[in-house]
């Protein structure tokens, strides 16, 4: 269940790199490594760029903690 609740958040992200990112860390289990790699970048950007999507993905989750009244 956690799993589809990750997923379906991930769906509503509106930052498309974000949601790419997170995808590949979370679902995939991708070390950020290999992902920097994979697009080129530096392993210090990719922390950067997950810090952001982490806020992003919380923000999406307190809405549907909101929504759903889950604690």
């Amino acid at each position: 269940e956690a799993k589809t609740d990750v997923q379906r958040i991930l769906f509503r992200m509106p930052n498309q790199r974000y949601k790419a990112l997170l995808h590949k860390l979370l679902v995939l289990d991708m070390d950020p490594a290999d992902v920097a790699e994979e697009w080129g970048t530096t392993v210090g950007n990719i922390y950067t760029l997950r810090k952001r999507a982490n806020e992003q993905f919380e923000r999406l989750l307190a809405d549907d903690l909101k929504y759903y009244g889950k604690n």
